[in-house]
């Protein structure tokens, strides 16, 4: 590989704009443009019909039809004398308004309660897109911002080794290294420069993914700061958040309503074995100038139709018996759902706390790594460690590095997976997590060079150190 690509990676990363996308515009624009979220919305629209359409079966139905007819007949020759040789051209008009109420049909009434739950499904299904999409916004965009600082922390230690083969040539040359540093040093930096290639592979896919959900745009994210305020979930008691979830999680309440439907599918097909009763009347007119007399008729009708079924060959009990077997397996699905529900608030409440437990220590660990780095440096200066030992602290501290960087995404993903998971996700965490955002973009965590072995003090970056959490809080997890 060139040894110049690592320069343009670090360069290239250097020279980001100061601004960019933060998380709570990507959430707004994947709500007007993610697919998923318009299948959601676009679905509730059309079940929302649903009481309309059963609403019209209970209310009155008219219709009018009619006919207007011009006639003539020719009539050459007939045994009735007067009929003979005549030639008659004549109108006949007909009309009918018709008018029918239903009176009793038990299955238009459960129909119309049925569209009721449709519509409450239909509801949270959406609600739990939003949501959904709240979560899979804030993943994608932290993988991103991840993969940008793997890829950072991997040119950095691209160019660190390629810094220390030259320093070792210059050793060798006076005699105060091996061939055996310089084979040990050149093969961990092919290794490193095939990593680099990954690396950036991985945050392409990663971008393709956010694309995936907010469009064809150029991705360009606003960094969260190396310091997240570290807050535990509120109520500190994982029963409370999981009976939370129970009473808020909307794919719970959108499997209830579903069970619903499913049980009032039962009453829709039992009705089959009960009799209707509508109120039908007809209004009629008919005209005709046929010769000699013609004729003029009004009429009206009104009357009480009753239908009763006495046999459909089983068809009825067979539908009964088929929707009492769709709701058990509705009422499973609720189960099912309640049971994946408490494992998510149990995996995202014990995430949070893993989390924040693991941002503290590779904090910590991330200055020790350098602290024995520079040592090592030291040592390998003066003779006394190989280039092997060197290698090995060189790769732990970088390693802390990244493990540092995806521990604090790790615990803003898990805060909004414990939100969702209780059904209380919102907006306004969306914006409690977006608070941390930088804008403009200042040096992060991986934004120092690693110490390079041989440098003047002057051309070092300023060390880290590991300092408490400071700045705004974030409390995306205390129960309203």
């Amino acid at each position: 590989m060139n040894k110049t690509i690592p320069a343009l990676v670090l360069c290239g990363l250097a020279s980001l704009p100061s601004y960019g996308m933060d998380l709570l515009e990507a959430y707004e624009l994947g709500l007007k443009g993610d697919p998923l979220v318009l299948q959601a919305e676009a679905k509730r629209n059309a079940i929302q019909k649903n009481r309309p359409i059963s609403l019209a079966k209970l209310l009155p139905n008219v219709s009018f039809n009619g006919d207007y007819t011009q006639n003539h007949t020719s009539t050459q020759n007939s045994y009735i004398t007067t009929q003979q040789f005549t030639d008659v051209t004549y109108q006949v008009g007909e009309f009918t308004l018709r008018l029918s109420q239903p009176v009793f049909h038990y299955d238009y009434w459960v129909q119309l309660w049925q569209a009721d739950n449709q519509i409450a499904q239909a509801q949270a299904q959406l609600e739990a897109a939003y949501q959904d999409l709240a979560v899979r916004v804030a993943t994608n965009y932290f993988n991103v911002l991840y993969g940008e600082e793997n890829l950072e922390v991997t040119a950095m230690q691209l160019h660190s080794l390629d810094v220390q083969i030259e320093q070792v040539k210059e050793r060798l040359a006076v005699g105060f290294s091996s061939l055996v540093d310089l084979n040990a040093i050149q093969a961990k930096r092919d290794q490193v420069a095939a990593d680099l290639i990954v690396a950036d592979q991985k945050l392409n896919d990663a971008k393709e993914s956010l694309r995936e959900i907010l469009g064809n745009i150029d991705i360009d994210l606003a960094k969260v700061p190396e310091q997240v305020a570290l807050n535990k979930p509120q109520p500190e008691d994982i029963e409370a958040w999981r009976d939370m979830a129970m009473k808020n999680n909307m794919d719970i309440i959108a499997a209830m309503s579903g069970a619903e439907v499913a049980k009032q599918a039962i009453d829709v097909n039992f009705a089959g074995h009960l009799p209707t009763v509508d109120i039908q009347g007809t209004k009629g007119l008919y005209h005709s100038n046929r010769p000699p007399y013609g004729l003029d008729n009004d009429s009206e009708t009104i009357g009480l139709y009753v239908n009763v079924p006495v046999f459909s060959g089983g068809g009825v009990n067979a539908k009964v018996e088929q929707a009492r077997d769709y709701y058990a397996q509705a009422m499973a699905q609720v189960d099912q759902q309640r049971r994946a529900t408490q494992r998510q608030v149990k995996d995202a409440y014990r995430g949070v706390f893993a989390a924040i437990g693991e941002v503290g220590a590779l904090a910590t660990a991330v200055k020790s790594a350098e602290v024995a780095l520079e040592a090592s440096q030291l040592g390998f200066q003066v003779g006394t460690q190989s280039a092997v030992d060197l290698l090995v602290q060189q790769n732990t501290y970088f390693q802390s590095r990244r493990d540092y960087a995806r521990a604090r995404y790790d615990y803003l993903r898990n805060g909004l997976l414990l939100k969702q998971a209780a059904g209380t996700l919102a907006r306004d965490d969306i914006d409690a997590v977006n608070a941390l955002i930088h804008r403009p973009h200042a040096p992060g965590l991986l934004s120092k060079q690693p110490p390079l072995p041989g440098q003047p003090p002057a051309d070092e970056p300023p060390k880290a150190t590991a300092r408490s959490p400071a700045g705004r809080k974030l409390e995306p997890w205390r129960v309203p």
